[in-house]
């Protein structure tokens, strides 16, 4: 435990989640030339799951299931629309979780 009261995996989430809003704000500033492994980081880092497909990645959310995404495996960069849909997905998901906030 640390002196947060969170545990080991704990401290590992936040860290993670501070280093993919980074990686988001970055990703917003410039589209091109990120690739799947930097799309994993960001996704993952926003408590998204992944599952293996063919020839893709599949990331869903274990809350929000309907925010999905797929992405390619390829190790060069992605298209700017993969970019772009991670983006939209995460605003997504900033409103439903200021919602269930707000809710209470």
């Amino acid at each position: 435990m640390s002196s947060f009261g969170l545990s080991d995996r704990g401290l590992r989430k936040v860290a993670a989640l501070g280093r993919a809003k980074k990686l988001r704000l970055r990703m917003s500033q410039t589209k091109a030339d990120w690739t799947g492994a930097d799309l994993e980081r960001l996704y993952l880092g926003h408590g998204f799951q992944v599952r293996e497909g063919a020839k893709h990645r599949i990331y869903s959310h274990p809350v929000h299931r309907h925010l999905r995404a797929t992405v390619t495996r390829s190790p060069q960069a992605v298209a700017t629309g993969y970019i772009q849909e991670a983006l939209s997905l995460l605003d997504q998901l900033d409103e439903l979780n200021a919602r269930a906030q707000e809710k209470g």
